[in-house]
């Protein structure tokens, strides 16, 4: 399987949360009523995860917990440009290319998770069922981006 995903450090400069309680814990101090606050913590937090070696249980994990606030918040972002005539001014422009991208992170993650569950298929011939429910995960999100 051939699929686009950034290049893995070997030795980060952060280290990703990966435990879903202090992630759920970072999501409930983010300012929901500030969307592009709220948008570009959830990007970085997401970037960061995607850029390095992480399990694929534990990335299947933390992106699960993740879900919920950049749904919620591509959202919101979504209420500032859907509505707005075309050309979009420059703020909705931003508001759009940040909603793109925390979908794409999000396909990022699930398409690493799948790679790594396939490179475990062929070696020990389980998780199927695991790699089957991220791979039609993948593609609702790849869908979106």
């Amino acid at each position: 399987m051939n699929l686009n995903v950034p290049v893995l450090s070997e030795q980060p400069l952060i280290v990703a949360e990966t435990r879903p309680a202090k992630i759920t814990k970072f999501l409930s101090a983010l300012p929901v009523t500030n969307a592009l606050e709220t948008s570009l913590a959830l990007q970085d937090e997401l970037e960061i995860l995607n850029r390095q070696k992480v399990a694929p249980d534990t990335r299947i994990k933390a992106l699960e917990t993740y879900r919920p606030a950049v749904i919620s918040a591509t959202e919101s972002l979504a209420s500032h440009y859907c509505t707005t005539a075309l050309p979009l001014p420059e703020q909705e422009k931003q508001y759009a290319v940040i909603a793109n991208t925390l979908w794409a992170e999000i396909a990022f993650g699930y398409k690493l998770a799948v790679i790594d569950l396939e490179a475990k298929l062929f070696k020990f011939g389980s998780n199927k069922l695991l790699a089957l429910s991220c791979s039609v995960r993948w593609m609702r999100y790849a869908c979106k981006s």
